[in-house]
């Protein structure tokens, strides 16, 4: 099954929700999930480098309880791996959504790219649907992840994931 190419624009804050932008094109026969969820790392393994340790490397495991934009809850597990120098650089990783009947979507996050500032760190990457299980058993599909973290690494990641899906 071919699918068609997806833009999304990329809407980035520093606090708060992160907005919903509901002007993203959805490809016919799509359906679009916009899952909103604040990330806590329950686990990482994070290596610094040079004498004043500005590069880092590692893994990350983050979960969290998110909403899709139906206002149905999901559950997000977000599995990155980091590469950094003073807080930029590059991360790609697997996220899976359970939804309220169990069904999963698990994608992966392409390299993406993340910068730093002096407030706060922003993070933006495609993202393409891997597989699925229940309801998302045949899913396909592509989308983007946007996120902002005002804390240091392994610290709460403000996240939104754009998601337009088929299933056969």
């Amino acid at each position: 099954m071919a699918l068609a190419a997806v833009t999304l624009p990329l809407t980035l804050t520093a606090c708060g929700d992160l907005p919903v932008d509901t002007t993203a094109s959805v490809p016919a026969g799509s359906t679009q999930h916009v899952i909103s969820v604040n990330l806590t790392s329950v686990d990482k393994v994070i290596h610094a480098f040079g004498t004043d340790g500005a590069k880092v490397a590692g893994a990350n495991h983050l979960t969290g309880d998110g909403t899709d934009s139906d206002g149905s809850k999901v559950q997000v597990e977000y599995l990155a791996l980091v590469d950094y120098v003073k807080g930029s650089g590059s991360f790609d990783g697997i996220v899976t959504f359970t939804f309220a009947d169990s069904s999963t979507i698990t994608a992966r996050t392409n390299p993406g790219v993340t910068v730093a500032t002096a407030s706060a760190t922003s993070f933006d990457s495609p993202i393409v649907v891997v597989g699925g299980t229940g309801a998302f058993l045949n899913v396909a599909g592509s989308g983007r992840f946007t996120g902002t973290r005002t804390t240091e690494l392994g610290g709460a990641v403000q996240s939104q994931y754009t998601l337009s899906i088929t299933t056969t």
